[in-house]
């Protein structure tokens, strides 16, 4: 492996490198003022914590049954207007393969679908959305202008007609396929890269897919026909962070994503003003669970780490395990936490973290919003 590899791997392992810092990262022990400094010990007087918005059973629009969700996303998928929630469904069982993946908008005080695909997932999904290619206006048929007119004078030249806007909505990445919004529809362009596990954001530029992991990841980005392999440098400072796609499903490696005492990596996200590496807690009696997601192993809790005082400016690339604390910890969910996501799938202009849970032995899916606040370091 040569040394360009060599730094790609690191780059594109860099969510694992982050979250394997075993006692590395700091467990959160609010201070009282010691005096001097801030009066905090060195800490930021304040901290991050979540309180519930709303939640909601997931269920079919149609017929009112409950949805078999197995991931969640949230973005543009139809435009740049309002804010997507996508749902990919899974099979009756383990062994059904069949998925349905429902692009859905909140209208009515419902979630109303746009749009519905239907095809065949994997032991591990994947479900990803991103700014992962620009496509291009569609380009309209172009018919020579007479030169002439009927009575031999020279004709005059059409106007000049204004090029289509290149369509706005960002893409959508399953294990099957890569998908775009095109003529009110949900379009599939060609194959997804193999064994997508998450996305690097990259702001400005396209957003890069990784497949597999460990030394084993490689980087994808979509070309106009095909997923091609990722040859630029990997960021090592900038904008941008790892968007985890595939929730709590465990598959070979998902071992090595593990955080403090016990705290399982589901899902990172860097924005100007949030910065949350977030993680699952699960009793001691079931931290070598299957997953399944018709398995309810009770008491597990959400923990979202923050960057300690000092740090807090400290882009994504940069930060190292020994620059975040735990800031928050949830009470106990009701299930198992399928996934984490962030966004706002009410367009209510508020960043949030969405809880995907199994509940009731695996025949509910319920749906938690969780909005941040900050409270003095010592609440």
């Amino acid at each position: 492996m040569n040394t360009v590899q060599k730094r790609t791997v690191q780059a594109l392992g860099l969510c694992a490198l982050m979250v394997c810092g075993g006692q590395a990262f700091g467990q959160y022990r609010p201070q009282r003022p010691v005096g001097g400094g801030n009066g905090f010990g060195g800490r930021t007087p304040f901290r991050t914590i979540f309180t519930q918005a709303w939640s909601m059973p997931l269920v079919d629009p149609a017929s009112g049954s409950p949805l078999p969700v197995k991931l969640i996303e949230v973005g543009q998928a139809t435009d740049n207007k309002r804010i997507n929630l996508l749902m990919l469904v899974g099979g009756k069982d383990v062994s059904d393969y069949k998925r349905r993946l429902l692009v859905t908008h909140w209208a009515g005080g419902q979630f109303t679908v746009d749009e519905e695909k239907e095809f065949p997932g994997a032991a591990v999904d994947a479900l990803l959305i991103g700014k992962f290619r620009q496509d291009a206006a569609p380009v309209a048929a172009q018919v020579a202008p007479p030169t002439t007119t009927p009575d031999g004078k020279p004709a005059k030249a059409p106007p000049k007609r204004k090029s289509a806007p290149a369509p706005t909505s960002q893409q959508v990445i399953t294990t099957e396929g890569v998908y775009t919004w095109r003529s009110g529809h949900l379009t599939r362009l060609f194959t997804a890269p193999p064994s997508a596990r998450l996305a690097m954001i990259l702001g400005g530029i396209p957003d890069v897919v990784v497949g597999g992991q460990g030394n084993q990841a490689q980087g994808y980005v979509m070309g106009e026909t095909q997923a091609d392999p990722f040859t630029g440098n990997p960021p090592s400072a900038g904008d941008g962070y790892v968007h985890f796609g595939v929730g709590t499903q465990d598959y070979e490696g998902s071992e090595d994503l593990k955080m403090a005492l016990g705290v399982r990596y589901v899902q990172s996200y860097w924005s100007e003003k949030n910065h949350w590496m977030i993680g699952i807690a699960r009793p001691a009696n079931t931290l070598n669970n299957t997953n399944s997601a018709n398995s309810t192993p009770p008491g597990e809790r959400l923990v979202v780490l923050t960057p300690r005082a000092g740090k807090t400016d400290l882009d994504f690339w940069t930060t190292k395990p020994a620059d975040m604390e735990e800031s928050w910890r949830s009470d106990p969910f009701p299930g198992h936490i399928l996934d984490v996501r962030i966004g706002d799938p009410r367009n209510d202009g508020k960043e949030s973290l969405l809880v995907l849970t199994s509940e009731n032995n695996g025949k509910e899916r319920h749906l938690y919003c969780l909005r941040p606040q900050q409270v003095a370091a010592g609440q």
